[in-house]
């Protein structure tokens, strides 16, 4: 659940604040979209899972309205980290952020820290299933459709990233 916190990692790694987000807490009985066409995804959650697209003008009802979803071994941990302490709270529940066009490439870069050196392992081309664009199928590897310029701004961003967790 701490790897997985999306509002944690989109608020602490520079290079995760590629689009605009927000919190979304238990106490909200509704979650409105920001202005534009947005995406609701809980907190602890990986994959598709529990996500909700929200269009422009709709407000929705918060899924985890009144509910805590964070485990309570989890949220003692990260209470005890002063940097994870704001992200890890029962009433979080998950962020809104803006929604990525499926037409657009959406990738998922791998790899791996050995004795504190960075390895570059692969790019792959997400694909999602026809009948619902939101909706995570299966992975592409090597990805097919990136160019060598665009495959160097992934590992660039990755490491720019990565580089804080070492």
């Amino acid at each position: 659940q701490i790897s997985s916190n999306k509002l944690c990692a989109r608020s602490l790694l520079n290079g995760c604040e590629t689009v605009t987000f927000n919190k979304v807490t238990s106490k909200e009985e509704t979650i409105k979209n920001l202005g534009k066409k947005s995406i609701f995804k809980p907190i602890n959650s990986s994959s598709s899972f529990g996500i909700k697209i929200i269009e422009n003008s709709d407000v929705i009802k918060n899924p985890y309205y009144q509910q805590e979803i964070i485990d309570d071994i989890i949220l003692n941990t990260c209470k005890k980290i002063k940097e994870l302490k704001p992200y890890f709270s029962k009433s979080i529940v998950g962020i809104i952020e803006e929604y990525i066009d499926p037409k657009s490439i959406k990738v998922s870069v791998d790899g791996f820290i050995s004795n504190k050196k960075i390895n570059h392992y692969s790019i792959s081309e997400n694909v999602y299933f026809n009948n619902n664009s939101e909706e995570f199928d299966y992975l592409i590897t090597p990805c097919q459709n990136l160019s060598i310029s665009e495959k160097n701004k992934c590992w660039l961003l990755y490491d720019k990233v990565i580089e804080q967790l070492i």
